[in-house]
């Protein structure tokens, strides 16, 4: 009778990082975009002379006596902030750190930084940031719905290329589905819910759009699929390396320290 060779300590690790390590750099990037996008508007709020309280994934300004100049800056601050992160972080990766492990946790920077400039384009005609600002400078309904339509084609266009390159950073002995499992699936939908997990307690309407908002992972899904076989970065280990538990160290702190709220006044 013969036995099968018992696992080998060192490949499940490997294994278990393979999906772990893009999970949770997913969920480390979200809080480390997400949560400056929302410093950006409150802090261009207090610079502006309001007082203003911050939360992990909302502001509350007490602007009421703000000139439409001023709200239109704080509502621009944030999607403006990400767009110029996220160029910087894709900078960095491109130039840098592609072929490097470190590399990953810059794609997710510059994915989700850029994501987080993309989605409320998206929802220009709709509500969110883009919209506030529209609606303090006059601009017609049907110009905000042309923002929309337009970013309703980059944000898919964009994920779609965000995951041929996220294809690259799975083993070359992944079949397509495993690479796609591994490198967007498991980043989608576990990254996703270790977020929500970390950003609670969060109102429902949040939670809600969070999730909602998620769908466009679709595309990069998509990316992944099409996208593989290709060149992977010059061999690189799927396992963790300390660079990684600083972005989750960081993402904890900033996130839980302003859970209760931070109140800034003059």
């Amino acid at each position: 009778m013969t036995h099968a060779p018992p696992p080998n300590p060192s490949s499940v690790s490997a294994d278990f990082a393979v999906v772990a390590r893009p999970s949770f750099l997913f969920a480390a990037a979200f809080a480390l975009s997400i949560s400056p996008h929302e410093l950006a508007h409150g802090l261009v709020a207090f610079f502006l002379g309001f007082d203003v309280t911050l939360y992990q994934m909302w502001v509350y300004p007490e602007a009421a006596s703000a000139r439409p100049s001023q709200l239109v800056l704080i509502a621009l601050a944030g999607p403006l902030f990400s767009l110029l992160s996220g160029l910087l972080y894709a900078a960095l990766y491109v130039r840098r750190y592609r072929n490097s492990p470190p590399g990953l946790i810059f794609l997710f920077l510059s994915s989700i930084s850029l994501y987080s400039f993309l989605g409320p384009l998206v929802g220009a005609a709709f509500g969110g940031d883009f919209n506030a600002a529209a609606r303090f400078l006059s601009i017609p309904w049907p110009a905000l719905l042309v923002f929309s339509i337009l970013g309703a084609i980059a944000l898919p266009v964009f994920l779609f290329f965000v995951g041929r390159e996220l294809s690259r950073w799975a083993p070359p002995r992944l079949s397509r589905w495993q690479n796609v499992l591994c490198t967007v699936l498991a980043p989608w939908i576990l990254g996703t819910s270790i977020s929500l997990w970390l950003y609670r307690p969060l109102p429902q309407y949040l939670q809600n759009s969070s999730l909602f908002g998620s769908a466009f992972w679709l595309f990069a899904v998509l990316g992944a699929a099409l996208g593989y076989p290709r060149r992977r970065p010059a061999p690189v280990s799927p396992a963790f390396i300390p660079a990684d538990y600083a972005l989750f160290a960081a993402a904890l702190l900033i996130v839980r320290a302003l859970v209760q709220g931070i109140h800034l006044s003059h």
